[in-house]
Protein backbone atom coordinates (compact mmCIF):
# COMPACT_ATOMS: atom_id res chain seq x y z
CA UNK A 1 0.00 0.00 0.00
CA UNK A 2 1.10 3.55 -0.77
CA UNK A 3 -0.67 6.18 1.31
CA UNK A 4 -0.71 9.92 0.62
CA UNK A 5 -1.95 11.85 3.64
CA UNK A 6 -3.28 15.38 3.30
CA UNK A 7 -3.31 18.06 5.99
CA UNK A 8 -4.39 21.70 5.91
CA UNK A 9 -3.60 24.02 8.80
CA UNK A 10 -1.96 22.92 12.05
CA UNK A 11 -2.66 24.85 15.26
CA UNK A 12 -0.95 24.84 18.64
CA UNK A 13 -4.26 25.55 20.36
CA UNK A 14 -7.47 23.81 21.27
CA UNK A 15 -9.97 23.50 18.43
CA UNK A 16 -13.41 25.03 18.91
CA UNK A 17 -16.72 23.71 17.59
CA UNK A 18 -16.39 25.40 14.20
CA UNK A 19 -12.82 24.10 13.78
CA UNK A 20 -13.86 20.56 14.59
CA UNK A 21 -17.02 20.38 12.50
CA UNK A 22 -16.60 22.72 9.55
CA UNK A 23 -12.87 23.16 8.93
CA UNK A 24 -9.97 20.84 8.07
CA UNK A 25 -7.70 22.18 10.85
CA UNK A 26 -5.98 19.86 13.29
CA UNK A 27 -3.78 20.42 16.32
CA UNK A 28 -0.07 19.71 16.38
CA UNK A 29 -0.86 16.97 18.89
CA UNK A 30 -3.23 15.31 16.42
CA UNK A 31 -0.61 15.52 13.69
CA UNK A 32 1.93 13.89 16.00
CA UNK A 33 -0.53 11.10 16.82
CA UNK A 34 -1.22 10.43 13.14
CA UNK A 35 2.47 10.38 12.27
CA UNK A 36 3.30 8.07 15.17
CA UNK A 37 0.51 5.66 14.24
CA UNK A 38 1.42 5.57 10.55
CA UNK A 39 5.14 5.27 11.26
CA UNK A 40 4.51 1.85 12.77
CA UNK A 41 3.30 0.61 9.38
CA UNK A 42 4.77 2.88 6.71
CA UNK A 43 8.10 4.36 5.67
CA UNK A 44 7.82 8.08 4.94
CA UNK A 45 9.00 9.22 1.50
CA UNK A 46 8.82 12.39 -0.58
CA UNK A 47 6.95 13.01 -3.82
CA UNK A 48 10.03 12.44 -6.00
CA UNK A 49 10.49 8.94 -4.62
CA UNK A 50 6.78 8.27 -4.93
CA UNK A 51 6.96 9.04 -8.64
CA UNK A 52 10.18 7.16 -9.32
CA UNK A 53 9.68 4.01 -7.26
CA UNK A 54 7.18 1.19 -6.92
CA UNK A 55 8.01 0.78 -3.23
CA UNK A 56 5.16 -0.44 -1.06
CA UNK A 57 4.26 0.28 2.55
CA UNK A 58 5.27 3.90 2.09
CA UNK A 59 3.47 7.14 2.97
CA UNK A 60 3.73 10.75 1.79
CA UNK A 61 2.71 13.80 3.83
CA UNK A 62 1.23 16.79 2.00
CA UNK A 63 -0.20 20.12 3.17
CA UNK A 64 -2.70 22.20 1.20
CA UNK A 65 -3.26 25.98 1.07
CA UNK A 66 -0.03 27.26 2.62
CA UNK A 67 -0.99 28.31 6.13
CA UNK A 68 1.73 29.51 8.49
CA UNK A 69 0.96 26.69 10.90
CA UNK A 70 2.79 24.39 8.45
CA UNK A 71 6.05 26.26 9.12
CA UNK A 72 5.51 26.97 12.81
CA UNK A 73 4.04 23.70 14.02
CA UNK A 74 4.33 20.97 11.38
CA UNK A 75 7.84 21.62 10.05
CA UNK A 76 9.63 21.20 13.42
CA UNK A 77 7.84 17.89 13.97
CA UNK A 78 8.74 16.62 10.51
CA UNK A 79 12.34 17.75 10.92
CA UNK A 80 12.56 15.89 14.24
CA UNK A 81 11.28 12.69 12.60
CA UNK A 82 13.23 13.15 9.31
CA UNK A 83 9.97 13.08 7.33
CA UNK A 84 9.83 14.85 3.93
CA UNK A 85 7.06 17.42 3.51
CA UNK A 86 5.23 18.95 0.56
CA UNK A 87 3.12 22.11 0.64
CA UNK A 88 0.70 23.22 -2.08
CA UNK A 89 0.33 26.99 -2.05
CA UNK A 90 -2.46 29.34 -3.10
CA UNK A 91 -0.25 31.91 -4.75
CA UNK A 92 -2.75 34.76 -4.54
CA UNK A 93 -2.06 34.86 -0.80
CA UNK A 94 1.67 35.51 -1.24
CA UNK A 95 1.36 39.28 -1.00
CA UNK A 96 1.18 42.05 1.57
CA UNK A 97 -2.30 42.56 3.05
CA UNK A 98 -3.54 39.49 1.26
CA UNK A 99 -7.31 39.22 0.79
CA UNK A 100 -9.34 36.63 2.63
CA UNK A 101 -10.10 33.66 0.44
CA UNK A 102 -13.79 33.21 -0.33
CA UNK A 103 -14.23 30.22 1.98
CA UNK A 104 -12.32 31.97 4.77
CA UNK A 105 -14.58 35.01 4.55
CA UNK A 106 -17.64 32.78 4.88
CA UNK A 107 -16.26 31.12 8.00
CA UNK A 108 -15.25 34.40 9.63
CA UNK A 109 -18.65 35.86 8.83
CA UNK A 110 -20.37 33.02 10.66
CA UNK A 111 -17.91 33.30 13.54
CA UNK A 112 -18.63 36.99 14.17
CA UNK A 113 -22.30 37.09 13.20
CA UNK A 114 -24.65 38.23 15.97
CA UNK A 115 -26.98 35.42 14.81
CA UNK A 116 -25.07 32.49 16.31
CA UNK A 117 -27.92 30.05 15.62
CA UNK A 118 -27.04 30.18 11.93
CA UNK A 119 -23.61 28.56 12.43
CA UNK A 120 -25.08 25.13 11.75
CA UNK A 121 -25.55 26.24 8.11
CA UNK A 122 -21.85 27.04 7.59
CA UNK A 123 -20.96 23.77 5.86
CA UNK A 124 -23.89 23.97 3.48
CA UNK A 125 -23.02 27.56 2.57
CA UNK A 126 -19.40 26.69 1.82
CA UNK A 127 -20.32 23.73 -0.37
CA UNK A 128 -22.95 25.63 -2.35
CA UNK A 129 -20.95 28.80 -2.99
CA UNK A 130 -17.77 27.04 -4.13
CA UNK A 131 -19.56 25.56 -7.16
CA UNK A 132 -20.95 28.83 -8.54
CA UNK A 133 -19.49 30.92 -11.39
CA UNK A 134 -17.47 33.74 -9.86
CA UNK A 135 -19.87 36.62 -10.52
CA UNK A 136 -22.77 34.65 -9.10
CA UNK A 137 -20.70 33.52 -6.12
CA UNK A 138 -19.72 37.09 -5.28
CA UNK A 139 -23.31 38.24 -5.49
CA UNK A 140 -24.67 35.43 -3.33
CA UNK A 141 -21.81 35.68 -0.84
CA UNK A 142 -22.50 39.38 -0.46
CA UNK A 143 -26.15 38.63 0.21
CA UNK A 144 -25.15 35.99 2.76
CA UNK A 145 -22.91 38.43 4.65
CA UNK A 146 -25.73 40.95 4.69
CA UNK A 147 -28.10 38.37 6.19
CA UNK A 148 -25.48 37.53 8.80
CA UNK A 149 -25.17 41.19 9.70
CA UNK A 150 -21.47 41.59 8.89
CA UNK A 151 -19.35 43.16 6.15
CA UNK A 152 -16.21 42.09 4.29
CA UNK A 153 -14.30 44.74 6.25
CA UNK A 154 -15.57 43.20 9.50
CA UNK A 155 -14.32 39.81 8.36
CA UNK A 156 -10.88 41.09 7.40
CA UNK A 157 -10.49 42.85 10.73
CA UNK A 158 -11.57 39.77 12.70
CA UNK A 159 -9.19 37.47 10.80
CA UNK A 160 -6.16 39.76 10.91
CA UNK A 161 -4.70 38.48 14.20
CA UNK A 162 -6.26 35.01 14.17
CA UNK A 163 -3.71 32.20 13.76
CA UNK A 164 -6.29 30.14 11.88
CA UNK A 165 -6.00 32.46 8.88
CA UNK A 166 -2.29 33.35 8.92
CA UNK A 167 -0.66 32.43 5.60
CA UNK A 168 2.96 31.81 4.71
CA UNK A 169 4.80 34.75 3.22
CA UNK A 170 7.03 34.36 0.18
CA UNK A 171 10.09 34.50 2.46
CA UNK A 172 8.68 31.80 4.74
CA UNK A 173 7.86 29.63 1.75
CA UNK A 174 11.46 30.02 0.58
CA UNK A 175 12.54 28.89 4.06
CA UNK A 176 10.59 25.66 3.60
CA UNK A 177 12.05 25.20 0.13
CA UNK A 178 15.57 25.63 1.51
CA UNK A 179 14.79 23.06 4.21
CA UNK A 180 14.07 20.49 1.50
CA UNK A 181 10.29 20.74 1.29
CA UNK A 182 8.57 20.17 -2.05
CA UNK A 183 6.64 23.27 -3.11
CA UNK A 184 3.62 22.88 -5.38
CA UNK A 185 0.70 24.87 -6.72
CA UNK A 186 -2.82 24.96 -5.34
CA UNK A 187 -3.94 27.61 -7.89
CA UNK A 188 -4.14 31.36 -7.34
CA UNK A 189 -7.47 31.70 -5.53
CA UNK A 190 -8.67 28.17 -4.66
CA UNK A 191 -11.69 28.00 -6.92
CA UNK A 192 -13.32 24.76 -8.02
CA UNK A 193 -11.73 24.22 -11.44
CA UNK A 194 -14.73 22.42 -12.90
CA UNK A 195 -16.79 25.65 -12.96
CA UNK A 196 -14.14 27.79 -14.71
CA UNK A 197 -13.87 28.69 -18.36
CA UNK A 198 -10.63 28.23 -20.32
CA UNK A 199 -9.32 31.73 -19.59
CA UNK A 200 -9.95 31.38 -15.86
CA UNK A 201 -8.34 27.94 -15.88
CA UNK A 202 -5.23 29.32 -17.56
CA UNK A 203 -4.89 31.99 -14.88
CA UNK A 204 -5.46 29.63 -11.97
CA UNK A 205 -3.35 26.71 -13.22
CA UNK A 206 -0.57 28.12 -15.41
CA UNK A 207 -0.64 31.48 -13.65
CA UNK A 208 0.07 29.95 -10.24
CA UNK A 209 2.90 27.94 -11.78
CA UNK A 210 4.43 31.16 -13.10
CA UNK A 211 3.97 32.84 -9.72
CA UNK A 212 5.97 30.12 -7.97
CA UNK A 213 8.67 30.11 -10.62
CA UNK A 214 9.13 33.85 -10.26
CA UNK A 215 9.12 33.84 -6.45
CA UNK A 216 11.14 30.72 -5.72
CA UNK A 217 13.07 30.00 -8.93
CA UNK A 218 11.75 26.45 -9.10
CA UNK A 219 10.75 24.75 -12.30
CA UNK A 220 9.53 21.21 -11.67
CA UNK A 221 6.56 21.19 -9.33
CA UNK A 222 3.43 19.18 -8.45
CA UNK A 223 -0.16 20.44 -8.41
CA UNK A 224 -3.08 19.84 -6.04
CA UNK A 225 -6.66 20.38 -7.22
CA UNK A 226 -8.71 22.70 -4.97
CA UNK A 227 -11.28 20.62 -3.06
CA UNK A 228 -10.14 17.74 -5.22
CA UNK A 229 -13.22 15.53 -5.47
CA UNK A 230 -14.70 14.28 -8.74
CA UNK A 231 -17.19 17.11 -9.11
CA UNK A 232 -14.40 19.67 -8.76
CA UNK A 233 -12.30 18.22 -11.61
CA UNK A 234 -13.52 17.98 -15.19
CA UNK A 235 -11.73 17.18 -18.45
CA UNK A 236 -10.91 20.85 -19.13
CA UNK A 237 -9.29 21.18 -15.71
CA UNK A 238 -7.23 18.01 -16.10
CA UNK A 239 -6.10 19.13 -19.56
CA UNK A 240 -5.07 22.54 -18.21
CA UNK A 241 -2.95 20.91 -15.51
CA UNK A 242 -1.24 18.62 -18.01
CA UNK A 243 -0.68 21.49 -20.43
CA UNK A 244 0.97 23.55 -17.69
CA UNK A 245 3.66 20.90 -17.32
CA UNK A 246 3.21 19.85 -13.70
CA UNK A 247 5.07 16.67 -12.80
CA UNK A 248 1.97 15.20 -11.12
CA UNK A 249 -1.37 16.22 -9.64
CA UNK A 250 -3.11 15.25 -6.43
CA UNK A 251 -6.83 14.85 -5.79
CA UNK A 252 -8.94 14.19 -2.71
CA UNK A 253 -10.77 11.30 -4.35
CA UNK A 254 -11.04 8.53 -1.78
CA UNK A 255 -8.40 5.87 -2.01
CA UNK A 256 -5.40 4.55 -0.08
CA UNK A 257 -3.33 3.28 -3.01
CA UNK A 258 -1.45 5.88 -5.05
CA UNK A 259 0.39 3.37 -7.22
CA UNK A 260 -2.04 3.86 -10.10
CA UNK A 261 -0.76 4.73 -13.55
CA UNK A 262 -2.27 8.22 -13.69
CA UNK A 263 0.21 10.67 -12.21
CA UNK A 264 -2.23 13.48 -12.87
CA UNK A 265 -4.91 12.06 -10.54
CA UNK A 266 -3.10 10.71 -7.48
CA UNK A 267 -5.45 9.93 -4.63
CA UNK A 268 -5.02 11.19 -1.09
CA UNK A 269 -6.69 10.59 2.24
CA UNK A 270 -7.52 13.33 4.75
CA UNK A 271 -5.51 13.18 7.96
CA UNK A 272 -8.74 13.37 9.99
CA UNK A 273 -9.88 10.14 8.35
CA UNK A 274 -6.52 8.59 9.27
CA UNK A 275 -7.05 9.61 12.89
CA UNK A 276 -10.50 8.04 12.92
CA UNK A 277 -9.24 4.79 11.41
CA UNK A 278 -6.05 4.29 13.37
CA UNK A 279 -6.59 5.82 16.79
Amino acid sequence: MRLIVNVHNVLDAELDRIDRKWSPRITVGQLREAIDALSRRFRWIGIDELLSSDAQDVAVLTFDDGYRGVLRHAAPLLRERAIPGAVFVITGTLCDERPLLHFEEIEVAYRISPDRDRVKNLGDAKRALRMLPEAQRQEQQGELLERLGVTSDDCRAAARDDERFAMLTAAELAELRDAGWTIGSHTRTHRALSVLDEGELESEVAGSRDDLRALLHIDRMPFAYPYGNRRHINDLAAEAVMRAGYCCAFTMIDGDDASNDDRMAIRRVDVRDVLERLL
